[in-house]
């Protein structure tokens, strides 16, 4: 049975990153850990293995971000809203993550 619309849910994760053939490739994966316990009164979504890509463009101010992302966000959602959500989610996560990389690669 699916689990009604939560207005909190969240996530932890193990992310690596490393700078592969001139790309910054960054891999996450669900984990837990004992300093995050799981709250009953919180969804906890779960990533399955996921992955970033960000790789120079002609343009030095510029960038192709590759996105991969397989994840159970434990609830149902219909298509629209989640596509529509996950987008948003995905920008704003983008903008507060937003850093300067080195033009050395």
């Amino acid at each position: 049975m699916s689990t009604p619309i939560s207005p909190i849910i969240d996530f932890v994760n193990l992310r690596h990153w490393d700078l592969v053939e001139g790309r910054y490739v960054i891999s996450h994966v669900k984990t837990d850990h004992p300093s995050l316990p799981i709250n009953k009164k919180i969804v906890r979504g779960e990533s399955a293995v996921g992955c970033t890509i960000i790789e120079q463009t002609d343009d030095p101010n510029k960038c192709t971000l590759y996105w991969i992302v397989n994840v159970d966000l434990k609830m149902w959602l219909p298509r629209g809203i989640f596509d529509k959500e996950m987008s948003q989610m995905m920008f704003r996560q983008h903008i507060s993550r937003k850093r300067e990389v080195p033009r050395e690669v």
